[in-house]
């Protein structure tokens, strides 16, 4: 028994030193950059906000981008933005701001680079729902040169965020969900760690299961009749009849951009659904398509114009979406932003002489 012990003891002994002497190899030898996603800081009204003057690298193995953000704290294209200068109005939550793209490579940027389409100040904010699209819609409503907005509603989670607190505290830079612990711990100073976690985030290892019940959920018809759901849907509802009245009310034409959920173009996650579903019954009323249909209802009732960006992610077929983050790849985000930038060159915006002589 003794014996016994003083094995498992040197077992465990060994490993601990060779994981701090590879911990010292590595960090000196070929050191990983942190993920870094110190982005957000407190804000007065809206539950939090972008840093402003930001500049990041963000490294999380599956993606290696960087963010810029001018002093207003909107995500920085090519070319800074004067004050004043005729814009569209870009909000949205993570799809809108692009995350885990480079500045050129988002939806807004792709579907500007015509010169004939006004530029999209990019205010979209990972973490944000509708109720938050309209707090930014407020604060920006009245700033000089606006021409119009532009709204990105994803729908793998905008529904459900009428609903979930967002009133996360920001510490350090980051929205602290979870409490520090061990794993915090390692995220930030183990290289080992980050080494395994970046292999893990390239091989999709580790997505929540959390956001796969919610695609489930939104696949249900039956779902949206009764319960969170369907308070969600009549919150959701209610967000947009706000955000259409106050661009209305001020002559602002509004552009609604729909990013479907995973399920609907992500035909083995779809399967894997109905497959888990043990109420054959059930399964065979499975749609998922169902939210798209169900959000286009509902612009359409209020007379929201909007572009649905499920036909071209569908045609691509492979490749829409990271693996583990679940956010557009580029060329997915690329073909979005073309069918965004077609739409856009057909509307009529404010004339920005009008504004000029307003102003």
């Amino acid at each position: 028994m003794l014996r016994s012990l003083r094995r498992v003891s040197l077992v465990t002994f060994s490993l601990f030193v060779a994981f701090w002497v590879a911990e010292g190899v590595v960090g000196t030898v070929a050191p990983l950059p942190k993920a870094n996603l110190r982005l957000y800081r407190t804000d007065p009204y809206l539950p939090y906000a972008l840093k402003g003057s930001m500049s990041q690298l963000i490294d999380t193995g599956e993606t290696r981008w960087t963010v810029r953000t001018a002093a207003d704290s909107s995500r920085m294209g090519p070319v800074e933005l004067a004050p004043g200068q005729p814009h569209l109005l870009g909000l949205g939550d993570s799809f809108a701001f692009g995350y885990g793209l480079d500045t050129e490579e988002t939806t807004y940027a792709v579907a500007t680079a015509n010169a004939s389409i006004p530029p999209i100040r990019n205010y979209g904010v990972p973490g944000y729902g509708p109720a938050q699209y309209r707090g930014m819609l407020t604060r920006h409503v009245e700033d000089p040169g606006l021409l119009g907005v532009v709204l990105t509603t994803y729908l793998g989670n905008d529904i459900h965020d009428t609903l979930w607190d967002k009133n996360v505290p920001v510490v350090d830079g980051f929205l602290t969900y979870h409490k520090a612990g061990l794993r915090s711990a390692l995220a930030t100073r183990s290289q080992i760690y980050r080494i395994l976690s970046n292999t893990a985030h390239r091989l999709g290892i580790g997505r929540g299961a959390d956001s796969i019940e919610l695609e489930r959920q939104l696949m249900d018809p039956r779902a949206w009749q009764t319960g969170d759901l369907a308070e969600a849907r009549r919150a959701y509802r209610l967000e947009m009849v706000a955000i259409r009245d106050s661009c209305r009310g001020r002559g602002i034409p509004l552009l609604v951009l729909i990013i479907p959920p995973h399920a609907a173009i992500d035909d083995a996650l779809r399967d894997r659904l109905l497959a888990q579903q043990g109420d054959v019954s059930v399964s065979e009323e499975l749609d998922a398509r169902f939210a798209v249909r169900e959000v286009r209802s509902i612009l359409d009732e209020l007379g929201i114009e909007f572009v649905d960006a499920t036909p071209v992610l569908a045609k691509m077929g492979k490749n829409v979406f990271f693996r583990f983050d679940g956010h557009l790849t580029p060329s997915a985000a690329r073909v979005v932003g073309f069918a965004l930038g077609e739409r856009l060159a057909e509307m009529t915006w404010r004339d920005p002489q009008r504004l000029a002589r307003r102003d």
